[in-house]
């Protein structure tokens, strides 16, 4: 049985202070990054920091002496941890971060002219509170560590705990339905995500995930988007593109007259200025108009007459 009040050098009165006072002297001493030939040292004053530093097990072991029947049944019990206090041994205080809940993905499909416009939305989801008590399991960790072995070398491992499925809440958790009202921005891309901070799910002793919604943009059955551009592509008659006339568009803000001109060369499509989407500078794009020329399927012998004089004439020559 290890005598841990000899290995630190103290005696049994000694107070709480002056053993974490003694274990980081003699840490700062045999820590292998500073003295290689002092590891199997460190290991023994660890061990014995870990059951003298906690109350509960220092008593446990005046009482019964070695009070644990491995050095794996010691780091499953609660109590400081030895490793914590390294950054202040070495002038640099080691920052614990923060613990954080998971985020909540969700995806909203919305239509190209929702996209145009930046609606309101709304959209509900449930998610873990914190207004409940912590999981006596893993103590609102969310993690239970246990002692693997490697060899002849031994380290913390921390798994999931099961009991709380990770989150630190009793029994897992109570969950709450939410709804949120948000404002689609003009212009968003097919894919972008949207994130609302610190509405997803929470976790004990952290702060709250993140709500992320992944929009999710249809096809329009008449309009088509390139960046800020917008396309409409339509069918007009060979005659009308020469002599010219006037279409109507279902643009998103209304119908839209627009003029083909004369002899408008259809390889080239009409633009309309600022009847696009608004760009990630704030600027919008255009409406870029397709002319597609269709033939008649048949002629009368009268439209054939009426072509075959057309092609006399001089700029049909």
């Amino acid at each position: 049985m290890k005598n841990y009040y000899e290995i630190l050098g103290i005696s049994k009165e000694a107070t709480a202070e002056e053993i974490k006072k003694t274990y980081r002297k003699l840490s700062l001493q045999y820590h292998p990054d500073k003295n290689p030939q002092g590891e199997k040292k460190f290991k023994e004053i660890t061990e014995a920091y870990t059951i003298l530093g906690d109350e509960e097990k220092r008593r446990d072991y005046d009482t019964r002496g070695h009070g644990f029947s491995s050095f794996e049944e010691m780091f499953n019990e609660s109590g400081p941890n030895p490793f914590d206090m390294f950054g202040d041994l070495f002038g640099q205080r080691r920052q614990t971060r923060q613990k954080r809940g998971t985020d909540i993905r969700i995806t909203l499909t919305i239509t190209l002219k929702e996209c145009y416009e930046g609606p309101s939305k709304e959209v509900s989801f449930n998610r873990t509170v914190t207004d409940n008590q912590p999981c006596p399991q893993c103590k609102g960790v969310g993690v239970i560590q246990r002692m693997a072995s490697n060899g002849m070398f031994k380290q913390v491992v921390n798994t999931h705990c099961n009991a709380c499925r990770g989150n630190g809440f009793l029994d897992g958790g109570k969950f709450k339905n939410e709804r949120i009202k948000f404002e689609i921005p003009k212009g968003i891309e097919d894919g972008q995500q949207m994130k609302m901070r610190g509405k997803g799910n929470g976790v004990w002793g952290g702060i709250d995930g993140d709500l992320v919604i992944n929009l999710k943009i249809i096809p329009d059955p008449n309009f088509e988007r390139r960046g800020a551009a917008l396309i409409y592509q339509t069918s007009t008659g060979i005659i009308d593109l020469m002599l010219g006339h006037e279409i109507m568009i279902p643009h998103f803000d209304g119908p839209l007259k627009v003029q083909i001109p004369t002899l408008t060369d259809f390889k080239k499509p009409l633009k309309l200025k600022e009847k696009g989407f608004l760009d990630e500078k704030g600027f919008k794009g255009d409406l870029y108009v397709y002319l597609t020329p269709t033939l008649p399927v048949d002629l009368t012998s009268g439209e054939k007459d009426l072509l075959t004089q057309l092609k006399k004439e001089p700029n049909f020559l």
